[in-house]
């Protein structure tokens, strides 16, 4: 079974106005100039519905977005593309069944040169933070 993080890429990789962009999608973190534009993600908290008496299969996770570019406006047109590609959509074909991704904030930041990796000039991210509600069974 696909997780979250998995189905989730699935999605993005499959759209066309995000494929114009970039079929870069990665956790965490790009090391390299080169890798961009792209977009990382990561599964910052999972929350189970539960009630008195037990645990039920429907859950919620946080998700991290973040698309990254050389430009400014164009991180921020990648991050337009991907909330027009996430907000609001359910993906209930296969297991875990998501009920939707719904977008909860946005944000943009610029990283500067970092020791240790090939990124030599100032990057630039718009970052998004998804709530996704899904069931396990």
């Amino acid at each position: 079974m696909a997780n979250v993080e998995q189905r989730m890429v699935i999605l993005l990789k499959a759209d066309n106005a995000v494929k114009a962009i970039t079929t870069r999608v990665q956790p965490m973190f790009i090391k390299q100039v080169g890798d961009l534009p792209a977009i990382t993600y990561q599964r910052i908290s999972t929350s189970p519905l539960n009630h008195a008496t037990g645990t039920t299969p429907t859950q919620s996770c946080r998700i991290q977005i973040d698309c990254w570019h050389t430009s400014y406006l164009l991180a921020k047109a990648l991050g337009d593309t991907v909330e027009a590609a996430l907000n609001g959509t359910a993906d209930t074909a296969s297991l875990p069944s998501i009920s939707q991704y719904h977008l909860t904030s946005r944000s943009d930041d610029a990283e500067t040169p970092q020791p240790g990796t090939d990124i030599n000039q100032t990057i630039y991210r718009d970052s998004q933070d998804y709530i996704v509600w899904y069931s396990t069974a």
